[in-house]
């Protein structure tokens, strides 16, 4: 499974949809168009289509436009500051908590990401657990384990990341959610032993091979993740022409979320750093465009991904030295404050 993109405003980044009733986006790349979606929990998405009744597991769901939801949270939408946007997310969702779970978890999610993103981490993880608590089927609850690792792992927490994986692990296996969840929650416990080195970096690779003999064709967000990580072992190991291919593999395929298209981005922007020197410093153009991809193109990423990704942008625009390069990683590091002033990348040199 992979992390399901949450925009209410699915619009800004699907305009030929825009007009058009409910519709998903699974992680094949396929989407399901002008559908009514009824219901969506950790089992299932039911929507009907064309006059039938439908349902898919929810480990298949890549992204969600509910027209209901937008309609909902009119007044969180419309907010213009993110505190008012967190609290209209939150008051919503606490009213509907009882009324229409199905609504009320796409507001909980929303502002847990607002909270995040505005630094008040233990508010936002404690808002996740409520939701968790309140609506133990909703489709959104891989979302609690989701952001807690994007941030614990940004910022480096491998004891408390490896907590969250177990706990993934355990929920979705005694719980008997789809394979896709049980699949990403072993995504993450590599990921959360690598970064308690208990891992080496053979080991890492190793098992996320494995991983991705077992995900890949049947559940391909998984998969992705995977891939990414391999390309990153490539990368580190001078085999830049080799991980390039396979971020671009990643990026050039629908229905990747955007958390794992960040993470493709990033990498391929490390990528072409390794690649320039003084003599050549092209690649080290493309590195920022790379890089600022990160920024423009996805919304839904953790902020600790995009504040890094800022910050190599204009690394790169330093040492490409081309047209306006310094006026240009002057603002890249103005847009790192304004934007990201909570993350372990603000302050950084």
């Amino acid at each position: 499974m992979n992390r399901l993109s949450l925009s209410l405003l699915i619009a800004s980044c699907a305009a030929p949809l825009t007009a058009q009733k409910d519709h998903i986006v699974w992680t094949d790349g396929t989407i399901t168009r002008d559908c009514r979606i009824t219901d969506f929990t950790w089992r299932e998405v039911k929507f009907t289509d064309q006059g039938r009744s439908e349902a898919k597991p929810a480990d298949a769901v890549a992204r969600l436009h509910v027209e209901k939801v937008q309609n909902a949270f009119k007044r969180a939408l419309a907010a213009t500051s993110k505190d008012d946007k967190y609290l209209e997310f939150r008051r919503q969702a606490e009213k509907l908590s009882k009324s229409d779970p199905f609504l009320a978890q796409f507001g909980y999610v929303e502002a847990s990401r607002l909270l995040v993103q505005n630094g008040q981490l233990g508010e936002a993880f404690a808002l996740l657990e409520k939701m968790e608590s309140e609506l133990p089927d909703a489709g959104l609850r891989p979302e609690v384990y989701r952001i807690k690792m994007d941030v614990q792992l940004a910022r480096g927490d491998a004891a408390s990341a490896k907590v969250v994986a177990k706990k993934y692990a355990d929920t979705a296996l005694q719980q008997g959610w789809p394979d896709g969840f049980v699949h990403e929650a072993e995504y993450f416990s590599i990921m959360a032993r690598a970064a308690a080195e208990e891992l080496d970096a053979g080991g890492r690779r190793a098992e996320m091979e494995t991983l991705l003999g077992k995900t890949d064709g049947s559940f391909p967000s998984v998969a992705d993740r995977a891939r990414v990580q391999l390309a990153n072992a490539a990368r580190d190991g001078g085999r830049v022409d080799e991980a390039l291919e396979a971020y671009e593999q990643v990026l050039n395929k629908a229905g990747v979320d955007e958390g794992t298209r960040a993470e493709a981005l990033i990498g391929q922007g490390h990528a072409h750093l390794k690649q320039g020197d003084p003599s050549n410093t092209e690649p080290y153009r493309e590195a920022m465009l790379a890089f600022l991809r990160v920024y423009l193109e996805t919304e839904s990423a953790p902020a600790e991904r995009k504040a890094e990704a800022l910050h190599f942008a204009a690394e790169a625009c330093d040492k490409w030295r081309g047209p306006d390069a310094g006026q240009m990683a002057r603002r890249l590091r103005g847009f790192l404050r304004r934007d990201y002033a909570e993350t372990s990348w603000a302050s950084r040199r």
